[in-house]
């Protein structure tokens, strides 16, 4: 892991600093990690020559899958193949190779998209564009028979998010109080309405 929070000189740049405030203020608009503001807290620690990540840590240290990764596992000695595959729009083409036969489709939708635009342009909602792929994944020839999982992810961050940009900016058919819960509750009836949406 190396955190991207050191300037020319090498020193270390703490998220107290007002350009990185301001930068992390407009993180949705700006294609910024989630977890880069982690990091950046603990530049110090990181920056060790001992450091050794946290679990927590691992998991934020997200690398853009592209084409697709093929990984064999085995559970109570039945082998499982499973494909982990870009969700970009130029990666998606590549998607065909994988589904041959696959039984099971573990389809993730990040719930931090509702106020994020995609990172090939920078009008198209990510939710909006989930629901789509969802909804062409779903009806798919190339996965007959496949049961499709809808798995929802950060909700943590999705709760953090909600207190500072309004869930109705994003979504204005969106009525009630804007919890977590409730704003949750409104994307899964999106995602099992998909082919009205």
């Amino acid at each position: 892991l190396s955190p991207v929070c050191l300037v020319s000189d090498e020193r270390p740049v703490s998220t107290q600093s007002t350009w990185v405030k301001n930068t992390f203020r407009y993180r949705d608009q700006a294609q910024i990690s989630d977890s880069l503001e982690h990091f950046c807290d603990h530049v110090d620690r990181i920056g060790d020559p001992g450091y050794m990540p946290t679990p927590a840590e691992c998991l934020m240290a997200r690398v853009r899958t592209t084409g697709y990764v093929e990984q064999e596992v085995y559970v109570q000695g039945q082998k499982i193949t499973m494909f982990d595959v870009g969700g970009q729009r130029h990666e998606r083409t590549k998607w065909v190779h994988c589904f041959a036969g696959i039984d099971v489709v573990f389809f993730t939708v990040s719930l931090t998209g509702y106020c994020q635009t995609c990172v090939e342009d920078d009008r198209t909602n990510r939710i909006q564009e989930a629901l789509q792929l969802f909804a062409s994944v779903c009806t798919s020839d190339w996965i007959p028979g496949a049961t499709v999982h809808l798995l929802f992810t950060k909700w943590d961050l999705f709760e953090e998010r909600l207190a500072r940009e309004p869930f109705k900016k994003h979504f204005p058919g969106f009525q009630g109080v804007e919890s977590a819960d409730a704003c949750l509750e409104f994307l899964r009836d999106k995602f099992r309405k998909w082919p009205l949406v």
